[in-house]
């Protein structure tokens, strides 16, 4: 049965801002003309160079790191692929604003980024890589529908499931073509997504190629590393062949599509575009490989879940900073707006429940920022009972910088003391934590008295198409 459905009382923030750079190599002040947003879905924080790693997953990323700003606290609001993204567009919460599984719609209610873009004069251009996703978020240009020579049939081939979203080389091939059409004038908002990372389960012509470039060497040196520094837990460890797989596959697939963005990134250097140009680089959400006997997403909301990377970069700057304050994706949409030069229009029922990190970047203490809890929810179980291991119920989980708690409405709730246990895996509901466990639970309940888009989302009818790309990508 369940408890309770709601949410926490996050105070809205949203500063007008001026028109700023804050880079050190800029020569004009001003907005920035182009927005380049690259969501990596299914991508951990803790695989990349810039947090870590010890492998050479990502070496362009590293450098864009380098020569900008880097989040190491950042935090998603679902560990499904469009209710995360929705949230990334909008700044505000699953349950908000109603698009909690693939294959639903937002409600046209609902004020979002590629709007606020529009507003202002920008092109506003989607690259996403599964059509699931394709005109959810309001943008203009649908760079190039993903059809029937990106989608094969679905069904299986020699025991493996063929692909059925638009690998990384092509997506950057569709954005160069869209870029020499458009004028040099133009200003624009361009979302690319790699979806890529997702499928490191399935054979596909870059995986092999690229894992291998992992696989020959240092792989008991990982294994350990991966016990040690992410908690794999010992008995999945033990299974070495196919931890070491999953892994290689899952890092080969990054390196592929690093590569494939610093392709994107020296075309815009050579065609001028990168002057008055904004980088954000990010997640939806992230992956098991293993961690709580898991290897994929959605069902949980653990750490190696909803921990994503951000990286926010402008050509031709040298400043770096590292911030270690705890932020969230929901902050993504006032922050793209603010970078820009712009203020924040008044958004209303749902309002912005996202802060511009302009605050925090701009702060020379970092005192100022306000935000001080993170919330996510997990996707539904759904009409997809077939996932019979799936806990019946809500889950939602609420965490600051020393605490987590995760609700669930059909069992046991879990606390955790984060900096202790940063793996989520000693449960210290009943102990002497029990003031600190009602405290959370109860900011919970605020979050969860937010208000909804009124009448909900619009759920379609999934076409067959809809269904087959469900069930190919592992979905369904």
């Amino acid at each position: 049965m369940t408890r309770f459905k709601g949410l926490l009382s996050i105070t809205f923030i949203a500063s007008a801002a001026l028109c700023f750079f804050w880079f050190g190599a800029v020569s004009q002040p001003g907005p920035f003309r182009r927005v380049v947003f690259v969501t990596i879905d299914t991508l951990r924080a803790d695989h990349l160079q810039s947090y870590g790693y010890p492998r050479p997953t990502s070496p362009f990323l590293a450098e864009l790191a380098d020569k900008g700003y880097l989040f190491t606290n950042a935090y998603s609001a679902s560990s499904h692929t469009a209710p995360s993204h929705a949230s990334m567009f909008t700044g505000v919460f699953p349950f908000q604003h109603g698009v909690l599984s693939n294959g639903q719609l937002l409600s046209p209610e609902v004020f979002t980024v590629a709007k606020a873009f529009k507003d202002r004069g920008y092109l506003t251009a989607e690259f996403s890589s599964v059509s699931f996703m394709e005109n959810l978020f309001g943008f203009d240009v649908l760079g190039h529908k993903v059809g029937a020579k990106d989608r094969p049939s679905s069904k299986k081939k020699r025991g493996k499931r063929k692909r059925f979203y638009r690998p990384a080389d092509r997506q950057v091939n569709l954005v160069k073509n869209w870029l020499r059409r458009i004028s040099s004038s133009d200003n624009f908002f361009l979302w690319l997504h790699f979806y890529d990372v997702h499928q490191w389960d399935e054979k596909s012509k870059m995986a092999p190629e690229y894992a291998a470039k992992f696989a020959a060497s240092h792989q008991d040196e990982l294994l350990e590393f991966l016990k040690e520094r992410h908690g794999l837990p010992a008995q999945v460890a033990a299974d070495r062949e196919r931890v070491l797989r999953m892994v290689n596959n899952y890092d080969g697939l990054l390196l592929f599509v690093d590569e494939q963005l610093r392709r994107l990134y020296r075309f815009m250097d050579e065609a001028g575009l990168n002057r008055e140009a904004l980088w954000i680089i990010t997640s939806d959400h992230g992956e098991g490989l293993g961690n709580h006997n898991y290897d994929g997403h959605g069902e949980k909301i653990y750490k190696e879940q909803l921990h994503v990377p951000l990286i926010i970069h402008r050509p031709g700057g040298q400043e770096h900073k590292v911030f270690h304050e705890l932020v969230r994706t929901v902050d993504l949409f006032p922050t793209l707006v603010s970078l820009s030069g712009y203020s924040l229009p008044e958004v209303k029922d749902p309002a912005i429940q996202g802060v511009s990190l302009h605050k925090l970047i701009e702060s020379p203490t970092r005192n100022a920022w306000p935000v001080v809890y993170s919330f996510a929810q997990r996707r539904p179980k759904g009409f997809e009972s077939y996932r019979r291991d799936w806990e019946d119920g809500d889950h939602y989980a609420l965490q600051d910088r020393n605490f987590k708690y995760i609700f669930h409405s059909e069992s046991e709730d879990e606390f955790f003391d984060i900096n202790k246990d940063p793996f989520e895996l000693n449960n210290l509901i009943g102990t002497e934590h029990a003031s600190h466990s009602a405290e959370m639970l109860a900011k919970l309940k605020e979050v969860l008295q937010l208000p909804r888009v009124d009448g909900g989302f619009q759920s379609p009818s999934l076409s067959t198409e809809t269904l087959k790309e469900l069930q190919a990508l592992g979905y369904l």
